[in-house]
């Protein structure tokens, strides 16, 4: 693996940079963990990346690092039309739009939130069927004779064994990385069309306003209004809103029904979309160290407060 891209950002560090005040990879990016309840200073190069995470394995002769090195390629596009973005501080049409439209879906399923989430459900389902089929005689004599099948004779105590074991909670079932990231291409394929139906606007944080947030899930879909019963809000569910922080003074937002309007966001509007970005998010990367955020009261909270309520809630 020699000279092979080892450390995988899950969010791009040409992304993470427009929330530095350098708009640099090496700026100043400051880290607040919710599941640690503290913060500390890091950059974009240091952020939001796990070893091996887009690594494939196949047939020999094709390169592990292909979809590591693919999303790379795939990030200078992005970094160009977020640029144009920027610069133009209006939203494109054609190419750079649908460009833009990948970029998002890719930024809302390739975090480490999304493969946990399948990971659970593969482990809380395949547990469920091997649970289900050991619970009784018949089933545990099918799964014996599969396994002698297979080649796997065994003694009556040794499947005993196996039997308790698989009825326990004690080990954890998951799919190959394989699937995990050709799952993730397939999941931002199928979101990107869907993403171009909703209507987008452009929201420019004002001059005296604080910087906006990224997260280690920026692309968050919320109630428009709250709904009376407790259903997660989705890409295509109407009455959402989906927030996208584009950098430090921007941000994309969007609804299926109509198109929000525009607005340049003051100290509340900032705390607003912050909070959309932190929703579904462990760790929430600023360029300043304090942040704002919308409390549960309505107020405006700091990092501080953040940090303080997350100790409440664990105490």
């Amino acid at each position: 693996m020699a000279g092979q891209p080892r450390k995988h950002h899950y969010v791009p560090q040409f992304y993470l940079a427009g929330f530095t005040k350098d708009d640099s990879k090496e700026g100043r990016l400051y880290v607040l963990d919710k599941e640690q309840r503290k913060s500390w200073p890091s950059t974009p190069k240091g952020t939001a990346h796990k070893r091996d995470f887009h690594k494939i394995e196949g047939e020999s002769g094709i390169d592990p690092m292909s979809v590591e090195k693919s999303l790379s390629q795939l990030e200078g596009q992005w970094s160009a039309s977020l640029k144009t973005v920027i610069e133009k501080r209006s939203l494109p049409e054609d190419e750079v739009f649908a460009d833009l439209m990948v970029f998002v879906a890719f930024m809302a399923v390739r975090v480490l939130r999304v493969r946990d989430i399948l990971s659970d459900f593969i482990d809380r389902v395949s547990k469920a069927e091997i649970q289900l089929m050991l619970a009784t005689q018949e089933g545990q004599e099918h799964f014996r004779s599969t396994l002698a099948d297979l080649g796997h004779e065994m003694s009556d105590e040794d499947f005993e064994q196996l039997v308790a074991f698989g009825q326990s909670d004690d080990y954890a079932v998951n799919y190959e990385q394989t699937w995990h990231v050709q799952e993730m291409i397939h999941m931002a394929a199928t979101l990107a069309p869907l993403l171009s139906l909703r209507k987008w606007q452009l929201w420019i944080a004002d001059e005296t306003a604080p910087d906006l947030i990224c997260s280690d899930s920026p692309v968050a879909p919320t109630w428009a209004v709250p709904m009376p019963v407790p259903v997660s809000p989705a890409f295509g569910t109407p009455n959402t809103i989906v927030s996208v922080p584009l950098n430090r003074r921007m941000a994309m937002v969007s609804m299926i029904e109509e198109e929000l309007p525009a607005s340049t966001l003051d100290r509340e509007g900032v705390a607003a979309v912050n909070s959309m970005t932190a929703m579904y998010a462990n760790q929430l990367y600023s360029s300043e160290e304090d942040s704002v955020w919308t409390m549960k009261d309505s107020r405006v909270g700091d990092s501080a407060q953040l940090l303080d309520a997350l100790r409440k809630q664990e105490a």
